[in-house]
């Protein structure tokens, strides 16, 4: 029996299978750009009428990450990043689903791992639009910041050819600490114990950061990291 045939026809899931085969292809933009057009197929049959196939946040993501997963080894990076980010400018704006913190996140290590000159710029922005949804929502669980966006803005600037990029970089470290001490829920003294000793390792020479210190910072919060990347498996 064909789709269509007896009944039988296509849903969202059928059509987010197939965006996530092309996600997962390795055939980067090519791949990209078929997962789009299908994503674009899916709106226009919700447009004209067909409740079974609207696009969800996870439709959306997988579309996103394509584009990430394409700049890889690829002279067009700064044009994938670009568009995962106007795909999420999209789906903020005209998109009946709104992005989640995997959304955003995505974008995030698209533009960090882009080697554009304003990539630290681009990744920040998309902290604002956390801070901004959460000032006004802030009983929304879906689009708050969590460790794997703060560590992916850090590498955005590590990334940067930037002279104050270390400096930079380091500013986010203690923004993301100044957020966990403000975390009412947080009574862990072991867990204040381990900032601490983050904040004692950053060290700067001249403009750089040492390599030993990104991994010593990394490696303290790795705890935290395994239960964050949870989500992103």
């Amino acid at each position: 029996v064909k789709m269509g045939e007896g009944g039988v026809t296509p849903n969202v899931y059928s059509y987010q299978s197939v965006i996530t085969a092309w996600a997962k292809s390795n055939t980067g933009a090519k791949g990209a750009k078929r997962a789009e057009k299908i994503l674009q197929h899916m709106n226009k049959l919700h447009k004209s009428g067909n409740p079974n196939v609207k696009p969800l946040t996870m439709c959306y993501n997988a579309v996103l990450e394509a584009w990430a997963s394409s700049n890889s080894g690829n002279k067009n990076t700064i044009q994938a990043a670009q568009r995962a980010e106007q795909i999420l400018q999209f789906m903020i704006k005209h998109g009946e689903e709104q992005p989640n913190t995997r959304s955003i996140n995505t974008v995030i290590t698209a533009w960090a791992s882009s080697g554009a000159s304003d990539a630290p710029q681009h990744a920040e922005s998309m902290l604002t639009y956390f801070d901004q949804i959460n000032s006004s929502l802030p009983t929304n669980k879906k689009v708050r910041p969590d460790l794997f966006t703060y560590n992916a803005i850090i590498h955005a600037h590590t990334n940067s050819k930037e002279k104050d990029a270390a400096r930079k970089a380091e500013a986010v470290l203690y923004r993301l600490l100044e957020l966990e001490r403000n975390n009412d829920d947080d009574d862990d003294d072991d867990g204040d114990a381990v900032r601490l000793m983050v904040l004692g390792c950053v060290r700067i020479v001249g403009e750089k950061v040492v390599v030993g210190t990104i991994r010593f910072v990394l490696s303290a919060v790795v705890v935290s990291a395994e239960n964050e990347l949870e989500k992103y498996v």
